[in-house]
């Protein structure tokens, strides 16, 4: 069928890693923050985004909610902030401090017992 089959082309993709406590992400506006993930998308930017978060604050990204405007005259609809999160692809570390403490005292104590 093919007289001169082409081989497939390996494609190579680019990894952006964003490591950031995830508030803010919309100061620029939903729409463009959502744009840039989709150029990102589409020029084989695989995007993960690591969200640090401490579980012990009043205010832990999974608490957050924000009011989704629908149209004019219409009451705002409450909504998670994870819900509206514009990264499809994302890690939530919680209390990294305290584990990296941990594994850092574990490190010293296998030391002082060799």
């Amino acid at each position: 069928m093919f007289l001169h089959p082409v081989p497939p082309r390996p494609e190579t993709a680019q990894l952006l890693v964003i490591v950031s406590d995830g508030r803010g992400l919309f100061l620029e506006g939903k729409e463009r923050v959502m744009a840039a993930v989709r150029a990102a998308r589409s020029a084989n930017v695989f995007i993960m985004f690591v969200a640090l978060d401490n579980p012990n604050s009043r205010d832990s990204i999974l608490d957050i909610k924000v009011p989704i405007f629908k149209g004019p005259g219409e009451l705002p609809e409450i909504r998670s902030y994870m819900e509206e999160f514009p990264f499809p692809f994302y890690v939530i570390l919680r209390d990294s401090i305290r584990q990296m403490e941990v594994e850092r005292s574990g490190r010293s104590l296998n030391r002082a017992m060799a």
